[in-house]
């Protein structure tokens, strides 16, 4: 699963993933936003 890595108050969001196509460990960073939508995308 994923996991918070850093957070910035007021910013960003930045945390790490397992890619399933390449078995890697992936960092991502996103605005606050951009991370809720995504989150959003995932609720029936």
């Amino acid at each position: 699963g994923s996991r918070l890595a850093h957070y910035t108050c007021g910013a960003t969001l930045s945390f790490t993933y397992l890619d399933h196509r390449t078995q890697t460990y992936q960092q991502e960073t996103l605005s606050q936003a951009d991370m809720l939508r995504r989150v959003v995308q995932h609720i029936p």
